[in-house]
């Protein structure tokens, strides 16, 4: 009787111990099957006293800056890059030619955060400060570059493409309009025109068409009036329009009205804060807003 109490005890205790590695096994065969996580890229469009910039990280962490605020803003984006422990800048993209959009890279050059490279537009309006600025990059000899349509770029190993749709370098236009790039990453595209005016965007309506597309939209002239046109809206088509814009200068109502009535989704950054696009290339973008 008592062997038999002991082989009973034996074979349920083998059971169980079976039922557990069983179990374990399991678990471990389903962990290794969960998929890896996609890398994703995120653009930030900072919340500003002035002036507009779109940070950009590559899912290696690299860094792309276009335009960097008005020069009241240059300490802020310089205290959002050091929040965010980003000790280098790899491409900083003077889209816009006026001070109240690249006035903030005085500071930035200040606060000796590495620089690797420049692109500017080929606006040249003679103004002094802006001069200055220039020669003191120069000066610094980092990497500067005019640049014009059809230059791409790669940051990193990723695979997110910066390419610039506007203006063409053999053009009236190439001396007189800013910078107008996409973003492209897997199937996302986001259209980076915050510094489009409205002199500029009928140009780029009719000569640029075939590239506007995108699923997220900074808004040309952050939103001012007469820019984002019907035709530019059709052409374009987003999800998600972006408006960098701030309590002094918020977006014109007809603006916001031929967004609305484009189907697009407005977020604005005097009113939603920091506005962060993520995107895997795969799924469609998600968006957030943070008050700083």
């Amino acid at each position: 009787m008592n062997a038999q109490r002991r082989a009973a005890v034996a074979s349920i205790v083998g059971l169980t111990l079976l039922a557990i590695m069983s179990f374990l096994l399991a678990w471990w065969f389903r962990k290794q099957q969960r998929p890896t996580p996609r890398p994703t890229i995120t653009v930030t469009f900072l919340e500003l006293s002035s002036g507009s910039c779109a940070l950009i990280r590559t899912p290696d962490k690299r860094t792309i800056l276009i335009n960097d605020g008005g020069i009241a803003s240059g300490a802020e984006v310089v205290r959002t890059l050091k929040k965010a422990h980003i000790t280098q800048v790899d491409l900083l993209v003077l889209a816009s030619p006026s001070l109240d959009e690249i006035g903030g890279t005085t500071a930035l050059l200040d606060s000796r955060i590495p620089i690797k490279s420049i692109w500017n537009s080929a606006v040249d309006d003679g103004d002094p400060t802006r001069q200055k600025l220039i020669q003191r990059m120069r000066l610094r000899r980092i990497p500067y570059r005019v640049v014009h349509s059809n230059e791409k770029t790669t940051i990193g190993e990723s695979a997110m493409r910066l390419a610039v749709l506007w203006p063409p370098q053999r053009s009236p236009r190439a001396s007189l309009d800013p910078l107008i790039c996409r973003l492209e990453f897997g199937q996302t595209a986001i259209l980076l025109a915050g510094s489009c005016n409205s002199a500029a965007e009928p140009y780029l309506v009719a000569d640029a068409n075939d590239t506007l597309a995108c699923d997220i939209l900074q808004v040309p002239g952050n939103g001012g009036a007469d820019c984002a046109s019907l035709e530019f809206m059709r052409l374009t088509g987003p999800a998600t329009a972006v408006i960098s814009s701030t309590p002094q200068a918020p977006p014109d109502p007809g603006t916001l009205h031929r967004l609305q009535a484009a189907g697009a989704g407005i977020w604005r950054t005097d009113m939603q804060g920091a506005i962060t696009v993520t995107a895997n290339g795969v799924t469609a973008p998600q968006v957030t807003g943070a008050k700083l």
